[in-house]
């Protein structure tokens, strides 16, 4: 599960809190179809030849622990508007 980092908590007049936070992205799980998909979608983004697209595919393909990892980590390297346009282009 993904654990809530909160940024910003602010207390109204009457008592009640509220907070404000993001989501660490290094805490997200993501399955071999939606690493197939993901794929897909760098690919159009940044391309077939692209690092992370190549290891994406290579993971969704054999499953291996040792490719999501690495499929994975290279992911969270990317550039957070490349990662959010790939995350958006699968809620399509």
């Amino acid at each position: 599960m993904a654990q809530l980092r909160y940024k910003l908590s602010l207390e109204t007049p009457d008592g009640h809190s509220l907070k404000f936070g993001v989501v660490e992205m290094a805490d997200v799980q993501i399955d071999r179809d939606a690493m197939g998909k993901l794929a897909n979608a760098l690919t159009f983004i940044c391309g077939a030849d692209h690092p992370t697209t190549i290891a994406l595919k290579a993971a969704a393909e054999s499953g291996s622990a040792q490719e999501i990892t690495k499929a994975r980590k290279l992911f969270l390297r990317m550039k957070p508007g490349d990662r959010q346009a790939a995350m958006a282009m699968l809620g399509d």
